[in-house]
């Protein structure tokens, strides 16, 4: 892996943007930005500028100046397989115009360079749509390590669906990293792989925007 730096600012050592555009008369009701990297150099790398500052990054709205986020001691999570390997999060909802649009960059994710490394953002937008049918949305926070000796199972609950009647769901799994080649580093959901629909994989420090919506 390499850093990608798309800013003009000196100050930073990775930086990518995301463009998000909702649906005409949408409103942002909930917003999240998460982070993901690992901290240790490896082979033709280095390792992060400063690991210690894992829990913070820099975060730009359209041509707005950056604002630097802190997660929450409990909002960042290491694993416990891979220590050198976190995930950061912190809600913006009150950083996000109400429609949701526009250009977000972050910079500064805390990440080692080289072989089989990687770091990544992602920004989950929950939307209002009064011209969509009532919809249940929840969003559930975790950090599981799967790679070529480890797999991981969780329990996501409570589901709330309608007393009768047919029930269809999407669901999204955001994952930093990934090896098609290794067996173990799949997604099932009681047992079954969920249709294929995903962008296309990375190993660079590249965005990654979510949208979800809720009436």
């Amino acid at each position: 892996m390499r850093n990608v730096d798309v800013d003009t600012d000196a100050a930073t050592f990775n930086s990518s943007t995301a463009t998000v555009s909702l649906p005409a008369g949408a409103t942002v009701t909930w917003a999240g930005l998460y982070w993901s990297a690992d901290t240790s150099a490896a082979s033709g790398g280095a390792a992060a500028p400063t690991p210690a500052q894992r829990d913070s990054v820099r975060f730009a709205v359209d041509a707005g100046a950056y604002q630097t986020l802190t997660a929450a001691p409990t909002d960042l999570l290491t694993s416990s397989a891979q220590p050198s390997r976190f995930r950061g999060f912190k809600d913006v909802t009150s950083l996000v115009p109400a429609s949701g649009n526009g250009t977000y960059t972050v910079a500064n994710v805390q990440a080692g360079t080289g072989a089989d490394r990687f770091a990544g953002w992602s920004l989950v937008i929950a939307y209002q749509d009064a011209a969509q049918p009532i919809r249940r949305l929840n969003v559930f926070d975790g950090l599981g390590t799967v790679d070529g000796t480890h797999t991981f199972s969780t329990t996501i609950a409570p589901f709330w669906t309608p007393a009768t009647g047919a029930v269809t769901t999407t669901f999204g799994l955001l994952g930093f990293e990934g090896d098609a080649s290794l067996a173990t580093e799949t997604a099932k959901f009681n047992g079954t792989s969920p249709p294929t629909r995903s962008t296309p994989p990375t190993t660079s420090s590249t965005p990654r925007s979510r949208r979800q919506r809720r009436t």
